[in-house]
């Protein structure tokens, strides 16, 4: 009973793989059939200018290539064809708190204690009403 049930999902991800196959060019599904014979898996992430399956540092110009994902970038070591995740891309630091030079720390004080303090309005003087 469960045999039939794991027969049946796996002809329809059989189907459903022959339709994903269509879509991508013949010399890329060549590669990518190539690598899985060879190497056991074809992709590898591409992470902190590395390729994560065989650890060759990536060049600058390939790295931001790789960023835009609009072309399939290869490992120039191994082969595998890289995928960039950007949630694994480390925050960038905060950036540090600016110094205040002796001339901007003079423009924000108050040139005088006048300034420095609202000056307190004169009490009215008061007759008394007779």
């Amino acid at each position: 009973m469960r045999t039939a049930e794991d027969e049946k999902l796996l002809a329809g991800l059989n189907e459903k793989r022959t339709q994903l196959r269509a879509g991508v060019n013949d010399s890329t599904m060549a590669h990518y059939d190539r690598l899985m014979r060879q190497r056991k898996f074809a992709i590898a992430e591409a992470r902190e200018q590395k390729c994560l399956a065989c650890f060759v540092m990536i060049r600058p110009q390939t790295w931001e290539e790789i960023r835009t994902n609009e072309q399939m970038i290869t490992c120039n070591s191994c082969g595998r064809i890289f995928y960039y995740d950007p949630t694994h891309e480390a925050p960038p630091p905060p950036e540090p708190p600016k110094k205040k030079t002796k001339a901007r720390a003079a423009e924000a004080e108050p040139a005088t204690e006048a300034e420095a303090e609202p000056a307190a309005e004169p009490a009215a003087e008061t007759t008394p009403i007779q």
